[in-house]
């Protein structure tokens, strides 16, 4: 983790989420490391073969789906094509996994994950956008001033009793969708243009987006999951119950779709049900907060200030994994189907 703690302003989440990745099984840590002795980092200085100077996280939220997270290079060795190297060996991983498609976001400030990503055949296919409710922050646990991690187990566990006690709050308000709507439901979800336009990303998993589909709406409806305002104007929005929160434990509507005031009136009951932080994205510019942002900034909303970019590349026949170069690439361990997807 050395090269892995203070990648953003002296702090990173990495050291946290170590643990909790090794554990998981809906994914697998590839950790790149010098390949034999007699390598020079980018200022000429030895590596000795066994040097970790690379890591990367293949998730799989859904069967079918890859999600690349927590990229890190050892500023050693950067510009020397590393990355571009773990790339190859993510989407071999990810193959051998089932994945028909890759996706991972970055900020829209990162060029140089764009450039890797363009490199690997990946493709920008949509813009995120975020609205946040933020309390006043409690006593923190580092000297960093952030709320507590959420790969902490125990915040983990109160993560999970704040959002089932908010969905049991919102269910007597009479907010939760019953099984018996599905059909009305996901009419106007598969059809709102928010929905379509961030293709169909949605994201139960806090920074890890996948596609929304028929039978996965109906589990979050079996499950009580599924939130909806309804008067003259419809919004409809999921929050999951169960799954571990990432960095921060705030709730996280995985989908907020509809008209913007309606939208704007369900997030508002949920902020008044519960004391954690709520946030939510969608696809910039789309309709359910079009209009809607002056609002939400004069209630104390907090907009994103750069837009989340999704990249994605497809796995099939006219999009090959990229061949490994054994003059630069070694697989070590050879990608095997080892994950369970989380859906």
């Amino acid at each position: 983790m050395a090269f892995s703690t203070e990648t953003w302003g002296g702090w990173d989440y990495m050291p946290r989420a170590w643990p909790r990745w090794i554990d998981a099984t809906d994914g697998v840590l590839l950790v790149g490391a010098v390949g034999s002795d007699g390598a020079l980092d980018a200022e000429g200085a030895a590596l000795p073969a066994g040097t970790v100077v690379a890591v990367v996280r293949l998730a799989m939220p859904a069967a079918g789906e890859g999600w690349l997270e927590g990229i890190r290079v050892d500023p050693r060795v950067r510009a020397m094509d590393v990355a571009t190297d773990l790339q190859v060996a993510e989407l071999h991983w990810a193959a051998a996994n089932g994945a028909r498609i890759v996706r991972y976001a970055t900020s829209a400030r990162n060029e140089g994950s764009m450039r890797l990503g363009a490199r690997g055949g990946f493709e920008l296919i949509a813009r995120f956008e975020g609205i946040a409710w933020e309390p006043s922050l409690p006593e923190s646990d580092d000297e960093t001033g952030r709320r507590r991690s959420g790969f902490l187990p125990e915040v983990q566990a109160e993560a999970r009793l704040r959002r089932h006690d908010l969905v049991d709050r919102l269910a007597s308000a009479g907010l939760v969708a019953r099984s018996s709507q599905f059909d009305g439901l996901w009419a106007i979800v598969s059809a709102d243009l928010s929905f379509t336009e961030g293709q169909r990303l949605y994201e139960p998993r806090p920074w890890a987006l996948e596609e929304l589909t028929r039978d996965k709406f109906a589990a979050h409806l079996a499950r009580g999951e599924v939130i909806v305002r309804s008067k003259n104007e419809k919004s409809v929005a999921i929050i999951v119950k169960d799954i571990a929160p990432a960095e921060e434990a705030a709730v996280r509507l995985a989908l907020m779709c509809g008209a913007a005031g309606a939208a704007f009136e369900l997030m508002e009951q949920v902020r008044s049900t519960t004391e954690a932080p709520v946030r939510f994205r969608f696809a910039l510019g789309a309709p359910v907060a079009s209009g809607f942002e002056d609002r939400y900034r004069s209630a104390g909303y907090e907009t994103s200030e750069w837009p989340l970019h999704i990249l994605a590349r497809p796995l099939d026949e006219a999009h090959p994994v990229p061949p490994v170069d054994p003059a630069a690439l070694i697989l070590a361990d050879q990608p095997g189907a080892v994950i369970t997807p989380a859906q």
